[in-house]
């Protein structure tokens, strides 16, 4: 009687609060290319943050002018603890700072608080032959965004999704007669796909990175890719010599 006097009276919430071992830092370096993201900011801070044992795992993403690095903290640390954890994560922040080049803002964290779920939908294949992980995983993001739109929802995670890439498949026959090596496809793949800087705006109000806007965003502009001019005057293209086709990446990433 005791034991079941003890659990009524413990309490209870509908969205229980757990600790906050999760937090982000977000750093803006304006009109710098990813690459440079990358080497001056992202891999320094995480340098820093790497001398913290009690960092489980950094995950971090860098883009245009922006990086951002995802923090896991270990199991262990409670509501109790977390707070000391996370002061010493600020620390090591404000020490990168000074290793961090001009123009870079001061990094900002911010720390999550995780929720319990609150609705679990999941996308099967119920037809004939193999899963089409692809299209499942694009309905998946379809329907994430309509919830995430929904009155009330706070957050959306989408988890399982399949990593989908473009396979240029060469024909190794057609190749050998056009005296061409699969390097020279990749190399001319890689030329096509600008995305060089191609300058910077500047005004009072915004500090904007310009490209190139030649990128390959089809399937069938990559088969138009020229390889070379032929004798009649011709273009011999990727599509000549290969089947390209968007596919799952394998091995599977997520």
């Amino acid at each position: 009687m005791a034991g079941a006097s003890a659990f009524q009276s413990l309490a209870r919430q509908e969205d229980p609060t757990l600790s906050r071992r999760f937090g982000t830092v977000t750093t803006f370096f304006p009109g710098a290319s990813a690459l440079r993201v990358e080497s001056l900011v992202t891999e320094k801070l995480e340098g820093r943050l790497q001398e913290l044992h009690e960092i489980e795992e950094l995950d971090s993403t860098s883009r245009t002018g922006l990086s951002v690095i995802q923090i896991q903290l270990a199991d262990e640390y409670d509501e109790d603890t977390v707070d000391e954890v996370w002061s010493k994560v600020r620390d090591k922040l404000a020490d990168a700072r000074g290793e961090l080049p001009a123009g870079v803002s001061d990094p900002e964290f911010a720390d999550r608080t995780s929720t319990a779920v609150t609705l679990l939908v999941s996308l099967a294949w119920e037809g004939e032959g193999a899963a089409p992980l692809g299209v499942l995983t694009r309905l998946a993001e379809e329907l994430e965004n309509r919830l995430r739109n929904l009155p009330g929802t706070r957050e959306t995670e989408l988890h399982g999704e399949a990593a989908e890439e473009v396979r240029v498949s060469v024909d190794p026959l057609v190749l050998a007669a056009a005296n061409l090596t699969v390097r020279d496809v990749s190399n001319a793949i890689a030329r096509a796909d600008a995305k060089m800087p191609a300058g910077q705006l500047r005004s009072a109000s915004n500090d904007l990175l310009l490209e190139v806007g030649g990128e390959l965003e089809s399937l069938a502009r990559i088969r138009e890719v020229p390889l070379r001019r032929e004798g009649d005057g011709r273009f011999l293209r990727v599509g000549d010599i290969s089947t390209v086709e968007k596919a799952v990446r394998e091995p599977p990433t997520s």
